[in-house]
């Protein structure tokens, strides 16, 4: 299980390595928790996130994760550019856990496992519910 702190919330995650889609729900704290991966993963800790922006920066998702020692990759708004670097997430789910945002309801090339967040005013947990686990 992985710990952090950010912004006065405990973040709890213990994800076997995978794809996971974080489903469709709005408010739920994927955006928050892609934030706060993008800042704990650039102050060392091995966690990545990967937004809209980049991709519109032209960030490629593998060289923009390019670590052996991320355990945990986080994909927000993957609707806006939905099966772009299909093969990178997926080379990458070999070696980390890799949540995928999507708000609505499209259908992705790739197999993944469901995963959901619980969201506190203290705390932000990610969990799998997927029966494969």
């Amino acid at each position: 299980m992985l710990e952090l702190n950010f912004n006065q919330r405990k973040i709890e995650i213990d994800l076997p390595n995978g794809v996971y889609n974080l489903g469709s729900l709005s408010g739920t704290g994927k955006t928050y928790l892609c934030k706060a991966f993008k800042y704990l993963g650039s102050h060392g800790y091995p966690v990545r996130g990967y937004d809209y922006e980049d991709y519109l920066d032209d960030k490629s998702l593998k060289s923009y994760i390019n670590n052996d020692n991320v355990k945990y990759i986080f994909i927000d708004r993957y609707d806006l550019y939905t099966n772009e670097f299909l093969d990178d997430i997926q080379e990458l789910g070999k070696n980390c856990a890799v949540l995928i945002d999507i708000k609505r309801l499209h259908v992705l090339d790739i197999d993944t496992l469901d995963a959901e967040i619980y969201l506190t005013n203290n705390k932000v947990v990610v969990y799998s519910t997927d029966s494969r686990i």
